[in-house]
């Protein structure tokens, strides 16, 4: 599966991100999506600088430029 077509499921199925743990420099989000009929687990890695205002449960359209492959 490729990035654009994650991006493009993020958009249209608009999923909530659930913060998991941080590790003092990033701060690690996940959400599921349905992609060709499987689950699929879709992570997201944001520099603890810029997830400060974030809660624990954000829109993960927000985070597509943190987007883990």
């Amino acid at each position: 599966m490729d990035i654009n077509t994650i991006k493009k499921e993020l958009y249209k199925q608009k999923p909530i991100a659930e913060f998991g743990y941080t590790d003092g420099i990033f701060a690690y989000y996940s959400t599921e999506l349905t992609i060709g009929g499987s689950e699929e687990i879709i992570n997201f890695k944001v520099p603890e600088t810029e997830a400060d205002g974030f809660d624990k449960s954000i829109s993960a359209q927000l985070l597509i430029r943190w987007l883990v492959k």
